[in-house]
């Protein structure tokens, strides 16, 4: 239990709130009555296993305190688990902040920013403030996403506000890429599958490279200059590009003009399938070699 009278500290704020709780008041007040008995049984004594204090209830809501924002986090966490099991619908929020704590009760914007947060958590979810997610993000089993900063009012700043991803059953479970892109080194052929790959140094990829060069040696025309791929290879019924810089541009022409003797060229084929496959080899590195003729 943590100990403190008519002192300013920085502690953790968790609040939970029993959503649509004065609805079903109105509707049903045994189940409205359940739904605090719940709240009673599992939300102070889950606090304080887990090194915080319940020091206020609400009719529908607590507040409690902690002096770690991993503790309240991780609590928020265990008492999600039990309300869903005992399908109690809370909502948790947890901010760290600046209050006035008289051993009694707490007091100030912290808790302000605490309360005012909560209503962004969807039932059975946990939001945090960006001074909470700052210390928990490190954990393990700790993820969650950003939803925007928020107005809160009566204080000067926007709240960068996240919430937090986790199983039904309250375990903090890290976000899996439902698409990711996929690069495969062919080394047996290119394999076209129905999903859109690059296939890099594929090697039913082959090819010739041979200067371009001019008739005269002292011909001062960039365009006389070059390299051509010859005897090209590829799979067939893709489209076939060509590069003379690694993949940075390509062209459609086997003929890659403009290159003065003495360049350094890095030479690449690509060929894009069908089935949006692009399979691409690139070659060592060429330079551009300088005309003999006329030498003596």
């Amino acid at each position: 239990m943590i100990e403190s009278q008519n002192i300013r500290q920085i502690l953790a704020i968790m609040v939970t709130d029993i959503v649509d709780y004065t609805e079903t008041m109105n509707n049903n007040e045994d189940k409205a009555w359940e739904y605090i008995k719940k709240q009673r049984i599992i939300i102070p004594p889950t606090v304080s296993k887990m090194n915080g204090q319940t020091f206020k209830e609400m009719a529908d809501g607590t507040f409690s305190k902690f002096r770690s924002a991993i503790d309240a986090v991780q609590c928020a966490v265990k008492i999600q688990e039990e309300a869903v099991s005992e399908d109690l619908p809370i909502r948790i929020s947890v901010h760290l902040g600046d209050v006035m704590d008289d051993g009694i009760d707490v007091i100030g914007t912290g808790v302000n920013i605490a309360s005012r947060i909560n209503s962004l958590a969807n039932t059975g979810g946990i939001v945090v403030s960006d001074d909470v997610w700052r210390q928990v993000r490190g954990q393990s089993k700790m993820e969650g996403k950003s939803i925007g900063e928020q107005d809160i009012k009566g204080y000067h700043k926007n709240v960068e506000v996240y919430e937090l991803t986790y199983n039904p059953d309250g375990s903090i479970t890290q976000k899996v890429k439902v698409t990711e892109t996929v690069t495969i080194t062919d080394e047996d052929g290119c394999t076209v599958t129905s999903s859109t790959v690059t296939i890099n140094n594929a090697v039913e990829i082959d090819a010739d490279i041979d200067p371009i060069l001019p008739a005269a040696c002292n011909d001062p025309d960039p365009n006389e200059y070059g390299f051509e791929f010859n005897n090209v290879v590829t799979p067939a019924g893709g489209t076939i590009e060509y590069s003379h810089d690694g993949g940075t541009s390509w062209q459609l022409s086997n003929e890659l003009r403009g290159h003065l003797s003495g360049t350094e060229v890095f030479p690449s084929i690509r060929v894009t399938l069908p089935s949006g496959t692009i399979c691409q080899r690139d070659f060592d590195r060429y330079i551009i070699p300088y005309p003999l003729d006329n030498l003596d």
